[in-house]
């Protein structure tokens, strides 16, 4: 009887070990389709080698490697800055030079413009999608557009970063004071104001549609001659 009854108890265990464990490579499967080899981002710049003097020319393309459409959001005001979503910055290093430091821009004011469904770009099954494209230069990483950051000669390394890994869209909208959470969201109920509910719906529905992930480019070098 207790022989029948350790049987029991080790495939029982067995089976719970065997579900678990297909659990776990299910979840890690879905984590590299969306994470690594589902929407992935490349970099490239125009030439190798610049002049002195020279700004280079960076494109960014984050392709759609799903079986789906999806939805990807262009910079916003202060993407590059990582304080709303989707931050989306470049990082630069000089190769071999630890007196190296870039030149960053500090936030003027506390206040950013918000986001609205114009800012959705929908990204079919191997179509690619650059965040600046189409939106306002302001909205830009000027870190890239200082030559003050590429005034030495030397090798320059360079990566993008790109998220959306954030399922609270308030965190997407403009500042709390006079950005569109203000003007779209009742601060005592939390839920959109009845005049814009029709249309902060629409954002939602768009929204769903953005996969949530962070992505890094790959890694290109430059010279400055």
């Amino acid at each position: 009887m207790f022989a029948d009854l350790w049987t029991i108890t080790q495939k029982l265990i067995h089976h719970f070990i065997m579900k678990s464990i297909s659990l776990v490579i299910a979840l890690l499967f879905i984590t590299v389709l969306l994470n690594g080899q589902g929407v992935v981002c490349f970099i490239k710049s125009d030439k190798a080698t610049y002049k002195k003097g020279e700004l280079p020319i960076i494109k960014v393309e984050i392709k759609n490697n799903t079986d789906s459409t999806i939805q990807l959001v262009k910079t916003l005001d202060y993407s590059a800055f990582k304080v709303r979503f989707p931050p989306a910055y470049f990082k630069i290093e000089k190769i071999a030079d630890t007196s190296y430091k870039i030149i960053t821009y500090e936030r003027e004011c506390g206040n950013y413009d918000g986001i609205d469904s114009a800012d959705f770009v929908e990204v079919k099954k191997g179509e690619t999608f650059d965040p600046f494209s189409n939106q306002t230069p302001v909205y830009s990483d000027f870190k890239m557009k200082d030559k003050r950051n590429f005034a030495k000669k030397g090798k320059y390394k360079i990566n993008f970063y790109y998220s959306t890994n954030e399922t609270n869209f308030k965190k997407w909208m403009g500042d709390a004071y006079a950005g569109q959470v203000r003007n779209w969201i009742d601060r005592k109920t939390g839920e959109a104001v009845p005049e814009r509910e029709i249309e902060y719906s629409k954002l939602l529905k768009l929204f769903s549609k953005v996969p949530k992930l962070d992505i890094v480019s790959n890694e290109i070098v430059i010279e400055i001659k």
